[in-house]
This record gives C-alpha cells, sequence and structure tokens, in this order.
C-alpha cells in the first residue's frame, strides 16, 4: 500500500493535488492556493449537492439558525461540529456576521423560505 500511495504521490505532484492521508483512509485534495474561494465553495455547496447534508451538520445549521453560534459556542464546541460549521461555511449556507456570530447566507435564507 505505501508503495501505491508513494507512486500516486509523485504522479499527482504536477498536477495541483496532493494525496491526504487519515488513519487508515486516502483521498486527493487540490494543494493549497490552487483554487479560488469561488472555486472552493462551488465543490463544496456540490459535495453538499451530491451527498446531502450530514446529521450533524443539520443540528448544527439548526443552532445557527437559532442564533445560538458565535464565538462562545466555537470555543466549547466539539470537534466535529467544528468541522461541521467549517464545511457549512465553506459551502456558502453559513457566514460570520459582524457582530461575531454565525447566520445563515441569504441564499440559504430563501431556500428555507421557498422549500
Amino acid at each position: 500500500m505505501n508503495k501505491a500511495a508513494a507512486s500516486l504521490e509523485r504522479r499527482l505532484a504536477d498536477t495541483g493535488l496532493r494525496l491526504r492521508r487519515s488513519n487508515d483512509c486516502m483521498g486527493v485534495q487540490a494543494r493549497p492556493g490552487i483554487l479560488t474561494a469561488a472555486q472552493s465553495q462551488g465543490i463544496e455547496a456540490g459535495r453538499l449537492a451530491t451527498e446531502g447534508m450530514r446529521r450533524n451538520s443539520a443540528r448544527v445549521l439548526m443552532r445557527v439558525r437559532a442564533g445560538e453560534v458565535d464565538s462562545e459556542w466555537e470555543r466549547c464546541a466539539k470537534n466535529d461540529e467544528f468541522v461541521q460549521l467549517r464545511r457549512l461555511v465553506r459551502a456558502g449556507v453559513v457566514e460570520r456576521a459582524a457582530d461575531g456570530r454565525y447566520v445563515l447566507t441569504l441564499d440559504a435564507e430563501y431556500s428555507l423560505l421557498t422549500d
């Protein structure tokens, strides 16, 4: 497995992609700085649209909508909750307001109103 992974890393070196390893899993990921913020948001939004929302993301989204997610929540959040919040931000569903709270983006708010 290590030889195959090393070979794949060499093949990916010139493509702007890298091999990401986590525990016993591997995945291909864009190298930092390769994609623009809009491209990254599009990818994350596409992932959310095709894979659906995870239960933990939905819980965080409900707390954002209730106005409960702020810097204090971030400080006390479990790692998985924080990861799900970052995913929602990257997907353009949630953003940080000027007062430090997280709120739904206008598109997400409109989407929830029309469903």
